[in-house]
Formats: structure tokens, sequence, C-alpha cells
């Protein structure tokens, strides 16, 4: 443990970073950790399975069914089909296997590991297939892409498969949700400015400086009446001057983001007479409230009206 977390700093975020990999957990609090690299993935402990397949998408993996079990589990070397009789011969003596020259072996070319097929439900080798069968029609519905031939999975219905991820609302809506953040460029229809011309700082730390947070308005319909000011310079942030006074928080500036913020007013109505006056056509709190009166004094009228119901 004073290994893992040396100088008050995780060994497994160095890696992370030195060997540029993403680090998934299922820790919310080792998420939370100031220092864990950016990208890091949260999974849900209690569903593997569906966040393995967000996880596929999120980061753009296709999927190659030739390529499944294709890895020894003691190694992590290549597996690859014996043809030599003898060498089979030589495997089933290692493993004290019952020997049968028809049946397709296959063996680890790191270690040797000898691997073959069984059509018996409760071997590990028939729930090991049985497990990546369930994963691989998991990807499918959940939208992962395939290449290539499906190979030893060539049983499994990928069109029923899609169909089937179709069908489910809710699962279809985390995958437009993941499909929009894949796109290199986001779109949409409004005419949003920045409230701020030129913002070259919000957060200022001995690791990172830029801007972070950001005000968007409409000029059609609104004006500016006044903009909170915000240090450019990081000698405005060090008040004290002090060395690495600018940094946040600090005693001048106690949060980690610099406030930013401004007041907002209504444009004019074009069609209005240009006196300040609610427009034709749009009614004003008071005006609404009066109508909403007459209605109730209506209603009551009629409802004291001889032949009417109680109420």
């Amino acid at each position: 443990e004073r290994q893992r977390t040396k100088g008050s700093r995780v060994v497994l975020f160095e890696r992370c970073r030195a060997e540029r990999r993403t680090l998934v957990t299922t820790s919310n609090k080792l998420m939370l950790r100031k220092d864990c690299p950016p990208g890091a993935y949260l999974i849900n402990a209690r569903d593997l399975e569906s966040s393995l397949a967000h996880m596929l998408l999120t980061h753009g993996i296709v999927l190659e069914p030739s390529q499944f079990l294709t890895h020894c589990t003691v190694c992590n070397g290549s597996i690859t089909e014996v043809t030599c009789t003898q060498t089979k011969i030589s495997l089933f003596e290692t493993m004290n296997a019952p020997q049968d020259p028809n049946m397709s072996v296959f063996s680890c070319d790191s270690c040797s590991q000898p691997y073959w097929w069984s059509e018996d439900p409760g071997s590990s080798a028939a729930r090991v297939k049985d497990k990546a069968t369930n994963l691989f029609k998991l990807a499918l519905r959940a939208g992962v892409p395939i290449k290539g031939d499906l190979s030893v999975f060539n049983f499994v219905d990928v069109d029923a498969e899609r169909q089937l991820g179709r069908n489910e609302v809710g699962d279809k809506q985390k995958l437009d949700a993941i499909h929009w953040l894949q796109q290199k460029k986001l779109k949409h229809s409004f005419k949003f400015q920045s409230a701020y011309d030129e913002l070259p700082f919000t957060n200022v730390t001995s690791d990172f400086v830029g801007a972070l947070d950001h005000i968007f308005f409409d000029p059609e319909e609104w004006l500016i009446l006044s903009r909170l000011h915000v240090p450019s310079t990081f000698n405005e942030l060090n008040v004290s001057d002090v060395p690495c006074g600018h940094l946040l928080p600090s005693k001048h500036w106690p949060s980690d983001h610099l406030a930013i913020g401004i007041t907002l007013g209504f444009k004019k109505h074009r069609n209005d007479c240009g006196c300040g006056c609610i427009p034709k056509g749009i009614m004003s709190v008071f005006e609404m409230a009066e109508l909403r009166k007459k209605a109730r004094a209506k209603k009551d009228k009629k409802a004291h009206m001889p032949g009417a119901d109680k109420w």
C-alpha cells in the first residue's frame, strides 16, 4: 500500500499517463482523487456487462469475432491449431486427457498450454464460449460495430440481435447520447455569442491554466447591461505579491474557479412603439390577472343561478 501511494501519488495513475492507458475502475472514490488521470472510466459493478458495451461504444471499438478466444489465459500468447498428430498425443498425455486423434486441438505458441472444445455444458471450454457468446450478443444489441467473419460464433443471428437492441427504448436513448458525444463537431440552431470577448483563464493551478467557465447568450433577444470583471493576468491574481500567489484557490480568491457573471436585459420588441410599453398581442401580468378575475366572477355567477347544481 505504501508503494502504491508512494509520495501521496497513486502509482497506477502515473502508469496510466506514462503508457497512455485508460483507467477502468468500479471505485467512485478513486475517480474523485484530484490526480486521477483524465478519461478514466467508472463502471457499474452490479452491471459489468452493460458497462462493457457502453465502454466499447465510447471508445469507438470495432469487434472482430474471429479474434475472440484466441489468446492464452495463462500468458496471453496467441492460440493456434495443432495439426501434428504426434504433438496432439503429447499434449493429451501432458493433461492426462483421453486421446482422440479426430479432436481439434489448439495450443499457445508461447507457453504450449493446450485447449480443445467440449460439448459438455459443464466443461470449462463450454462455459467460456457461452459467456463470450452472451457478451457478443449484448454488444450487438448495444450497436457495437463488427468486422470480418463470425468464425466459431457463426450461429449468432447478428440482424436479430441488432433488432432486439433497437426495440429496447432505454438503451437506445443511452446509445444516442454516446453517439452524440462521439461527434467531432457539435451543432445547434441557436445563435449564441460569448458574454466575454476574451477570457484567458478561469482556472489556474500548478499544472493547468485555461478557461473552463463560459456564458453564452442570444444577442438578438438580450442586451448585456453589466459584466463582472475577471482578472486577465497573473499579476492581478497575485494581490499579495508572494511566490505562487497566482494559483487558485488563494487568500484573495477562495474558489478554484474565477467567478464570471453578467446582467442581461430584454431587447425592445421590433414592433413596439419605442416607448418601452409591452408590444401589442402580448398581455402583461396585470392584464392576465384581470382576465382570471373576470373568469372566476363569471363562474361564480353561473353557479348561483336558479337551477344550477350546488358547488
